[in-house]
C-alpha cells in the first residue's frame, strides 16, 4: 500500500474541498494508495500570532511516506514551507508542490500568465477597453518570479503592451486575496476623478468585493465598468450577472497532483512545471452575455446540495453547543463529539490530545507543566481521547494513550482503514493541544464551518481546565487559611473545617473522645535569651512531638504561640515517659541550644457526656494547667 502525505491550509475552503475531491476521485481509481492530509486552518499575513497551527505538519512521520504533495497557497509563513521542503528533501521522499514555486520540487500550476493575458486580450480586443486598472495579489509574501500574483499581473501587463494600451491609462491597486480588500478598489474607482472602463482582478474574491462596493456607489456591472475575476468560485456563477472569471478546475488539480507525485515514486520522469486544464467563463461582468440555461441547473443542484447539509449542520451545531455549555469534564465534551461527529460530514472522527494538556484537565499538572503548556510546549505524547466508531473507555483513565510522537520523529495515529483521512490542529493560541483526525471528505470544510465547531470544542475544553486550575488554587488557599506556615499543623481557623466535623462523627457514633492539651514551658524566656529563631524552633519542636504521640486521622492544631491541641478517638494511653522520650529525641535531633519543657493536660469526653466542643477544648486546657502547677513542685516534668 502506497502512503501519501498532502500538506496545505484552507486558503480557500471551497477550492481546497475541490482538490481533495480530485484526490478522492483518484483514490477510487487506484485502491493501492492512501492519502493524508494534514491541513493547519488558515493564518493571515495580517495576523501571525497563532504560529502553533503549523506545528500539525511536524506530526507526520515522513519515513512512512512514498510520496508527499504540498499544496503551498497561503503558507504565508515562508520559513514553515522551507522547513517541510528541507524535511521531505533530506528524506528523498519524491515530492510535488501546487500553486506556489517550493525548492526544486515539479510544480503543478494553472498557466497564470496565459490566463490573464487572454482575459486582458478579451477585455481590448472583444469589449474596445482602452483604460484598465488591475487589483494585484500579495506579492510581498510569494517570492520568486514565478510566484502566482506576479505572474498574473504580468500576463496583464504583456497584453497591455501588445496590444497598443498606453501607460497613464493603466493603473495598479494593492489586494491581498481578500474580499474587503475587492471592496476597497470599488470605493477607489467609484471616487476617481477619471474611472477605468475595466477592472481585472487577481481572484474571484476580491472581485466580488469590488462588484458590491461599485454597485453601493450608484454604478452598474458591467454598463458602467467592466470587472474579471480569476478561480472560479460557486460565488461567481451567483454572482448577477455572472462574474466573467476563469474555471481553475480544482478537481483536476487534485487528480493530476496525484498522478505526478505518483509517477516520481515509481521513478518516472516528470517535467519541471506541469499545468493544469482551465476553462475560461468570460461571460457576464465582462460584457458577454451568458448563455444561461445549463448553469442554472447546476448551480440550482449545488444549492440544494449546500441547503440541505447547512440545515442538519445547524440543527447538530445546536446540540452540540449546549454539551459543550453544560459540560463539566472531559468525558462529557468528548462523548457529545462521539455523538454528533455527523456534524462534519465525514465518515468517522478520532480526537487525540497533547498528554501533558490532557492531565491538566485532570489537575493532574505541576506549575512547571502549566507553564509549559502557557509557552506554547506540547508533550510530544497523545492520548486517544474520542473515537466515533470504537468508543473510548470511559474509565478514570482513558483506554489508549499513544507515545512516540515526538516533534522529532512521532508515530502515525491515524486507523490503518482510512483512504483518505485529515488531520487539523486543535490549537490555543501558541499551544496545539490535541489533534482531530477525520475519515474521508470534510463537507464542513468547504463553508468554512468546521473551523468553527473545533473552535467551540477548544474553548470548551479549555473551560473545564481553567475551572480545575481555578479548584486547585481555591484548595489551596483554603489550606493556607487554615494551616499554620510556621509548624504545617491546623490553626484556629481549621476546626470549623476539620477539628468539629471529627468531633461530630466521633460523638454521633457513641465513642469516647480525647483531648490532648501541650503548652511550651517558659516560652517568653526562651525568646528572650535565644531570640525569636529559637522560638520559632521550640515551636517546631514541639509540633513535632504532638505529631509523634498522635495517630493518623486525629486533629491536630496550633492553637495559640506555644500552644498545641491534638482531637481524636480514644486508642491507647499516651504515658508522660513516651513524651518524654520523644521530646528528648527531638532536641537531640534538631541541636537545640536549649532545654526544652512542655506541660501536658488530657480530657477525655465519654459517650454519654453532654459537653460540647468548647467546653471539651476548655476543660483539657484547665488539665494542663493542673500540670504546670504541679511541675513547680518537681512532678510531671517534661523536658528534652
Amino acid at each position: 500500500m502506497r502512503q501519501i502525505a498532502l500538506f496545505t491550509t484552507d486558503w480557500n475552503y471551497e477550492l481546497v474541498g475541490e482538490t481533495l475531491r480530485g484526490v478522492s476521485a483518484y483514490l477510487r481509481l487506484h485502491p493501492e494508495v492512501n492519502v493524508r492530509v494534514f491541513d493547519c486552518f488558515s493564518i493571515d499575513e495580517e495576523d501571525l500570532e497563532d504560529l502553533s497551527l503549523y506545528e500539525i505538519y511536524q506530526l507526520a512521520d515522513l519515513d512512512q511516506y512514498d510520496g508527499a504533495i504540498v499544496q503551498t497557497h497561503q503558507i504565508v509563513v515562508k520559513d514553515v514551507a522551507r522547513r517541510l521542503e528541507r524535511r521531505l528533501k533530506a528524506k528523498g521522499i519524491p515530492s510535488v508542490t501546487v500553486g506556489v514555486p517550493l525548492g526544486e520540487m515539479p510544480q503543478v500550476r494553472s498557466n497564470d500568465h496565459e490566463s490573464f493575458y487572454r482575459i486582458t486580450e478579451h477585455l481590448i480586443r472583444t469589449h474596445g477597453v482602452k483604460s484598465l486598472w488591475f487589483l494585484k495579489g500579495p506579492e510581498q509574501y510569494d517570492e520568486g518570479e514565478q510566484s502566482e500574483p506576479r505572474q498574473r499581473r504580468l500576463g496583464f501587463q504583456d497584453a497591455c503592451r501588445d496590444f497598443g494600451i498606453p501607460e497613464e491609462n493603466i493603473r495598479f491597486l494593492e489586494g491581498n486575496w481578500k474580499t474587503y480588500a475587492g471592496e476597497e478598489a470599488g470605493r477607489q474607482i467609484a471616487a476617481a476623478e477619471k474611472r477605468p472602463e475595466a477592472l481585472v482582478c487577481v481572484n474571484d474574491d476580491m472581485a466580488l468585493g469590488a462588484i458590491s462596493a461599485l454597485r453601493e456607489a450608484g454604478l452598474n456591472v458591467p454598463e458602467d465598468i467592466l470587472v474579471t475575476g480569476y478561480d472560479g468560485i460557486f460565488s461567481a456563477s451567483l454572482c448577477t450577472p455572472r462574474l466573467a472569471t476563469v474555471d481553475r478546475s480544482f478537481r483536476d488539480v487534485g487528480f493530476q497532483a496525484m498522478e505526478t507525485v505518483m509517477a516520481m515514486v515509481e521513478g518516472k520522469k516528470t517535467d519541471p512545471v506541469i499545468y493544469h486544464r482551465v476553462q475560461p467563463v468570460l461571460t457576464g461582468t465582462c460584457g458577454c452575455r451568458a448563455d444561461t440555461e445549463a448553469e442554472v441547473y447546476r448551480i440550482k443542484d449545488q444549492f440544494y446540495r449546500q441547503t440541505r447539509f447547512l440545515r442538519q449542520f445547524y440543527l447538530t451545531q445546536d446540540k452540540i453547543a449546549g454539551a459543550f455549555f453544560s459540560a463539566e469534564t472531559l468525558q462529557d465534551v468528548m462523548e457529545a463529539m462521539e455523538k454528533y461527529c455527523g456534524i462534519f460530514g465525514a465518515d468517522d472522527l478520532r480526537i487525540y490530545l497533547d498528554e501533558r494538556y490532557y492531565r491538566s484537565l485532570h489537575g493532574r499538572t505541576t506549575e512547571e507543566e502549566e507553564d509549559r503548556i502557557s509557552r506554547g510546549e506540547y508533550s510530544g505524547c497523545f492520548v486517544l481521547t474520542a473515537d466515533s466508531r470504537e468508543h473510548v473507555s470511559r474509565n478514570e483513565e482513558y483506554r489508549v494513550v499513544t507515545t512516540g510522537m515526538s516533534q522529532h520523529k512521532p508515530r502515525e495515529i491515524l486507523p490503518a482503514r482510512a483512504r483518505l483521512s485529515e488531520y487539523y490542529p486543535l490549537s490555543l493560541g501558541r499551544t496545539m493541544v490535541g489533534v482531530l483526525m477525520l475519515r474521508g471528505e470534510c463537507a464542513a470544510a468547504e463553508m468554512n464551518l468546521h473551523e468553527s465547531i473545533v473552535n467551540e470544542l477548544v474553548l470548551s475544553l479549555e473551560t473545564i481546565r481553567q475551572r480545575q486550575r481555578q479548584n486547585r488554587l481555591t484548595e489551596k488557599l483554603n489550606d493556607l487559611y487554615v494551616t499554620d506556615q510556621l509548624t504545617g499543623l491546623n490553626n484556629r481557623f481549621g476546626i470549623a473545617r476539620f477539628g468539629r466535623p471529627l468531633f461530630d462523627r466521633l460523638t454521633e457514633s457513641g465513642r469516647a473522645v480525647r483531648f490532648l492539651f501541650l503548652d511550651i514551658d517558659d516560652m517568653k524566656g526562651i525568646n528572650d535569651r535565644h531570640g525569636h529563631d529559637g522560638g520559632d524552633a521550640a515551636i517546631r519542636a514541639a509540633a513535632e512531638v504532638l505529631r509523634r504521640i498522635s495517630r493518623p486521622g486525629d486533629y491536630l492544631m496550633r492553637y495559640g504561640g506555644d500552644e498545641f491541641i491534638a482531637i481524636g478517638p480514644v486508642r491507647e494511653e499516651i504515658p508522660a515517659g513516651r513524651v518524654r522520650e520523644e521530646l528528648e529525641r527531638i532536641c537531640g535531633e534538631r541541636k537545640l541550644p536549649f532545654r526544652l519543657g512542655l506541660s501536658m493536660g488530657m480530657y477525655i469526653r465519654e459517650p454519654d457526656s453532654g459537653m460540647d466542643l468548647d467546653a471539651c477544648l476548655q476543660a483539657a486546657d484547665l488539665k494542663m494547667y493542673e500540670a504546670k502547677k504541679k511541675k513547680k513542685t518537681g512532678e510531671n516534668s517534661l523536658r528534652g
